[in-house]
């Protein structure tokens, strides 16, 4: 989350996958939060100020988890964050 800043979107395609990545220049978050954030009601320590519940990442995860996916997050504190989104690309209609 990047109050009063831009986030960037890119796709692409990589062998039998799709990416999708999101970066922004936000507040970050310190290595030691990272293994949590996709904990349901996990709240990363410089968030308080920020309304919400902690349900967003834990959410999105499951969502991907789902169809097969993955997501990867790299962050630094007072710097930004990105998350990259890993979806398979179906064979078949209706396959993953």
């Amino acid at each position: 989350y990047s109050n009063n800043h831009l986030a960037n979107v890119a796709l692409a395609v990589r062998q039998r996958q799709i990416l999708v990545t999101i970066k922004d220049d936000g507040k970050g978050m310190a290595e030691s939060e990272l293994q949590n954030i996709f904990q349901p009601f996990y709240r990363a320590d410089n968030t308080c100020d920020i309304a919400g519940f902690g349900l967003g990442l834990s959410l999105a995860s499951r969502f991907i988890k789902l169809h097969k996916g993955e997501i990867e997050v790299q962050s630094q504190l007072n710097k930004g964050t990105t998350f990259t989104v890993i979806l398979p690309v179906a064979t078949r209609p209706g396959t993953v």
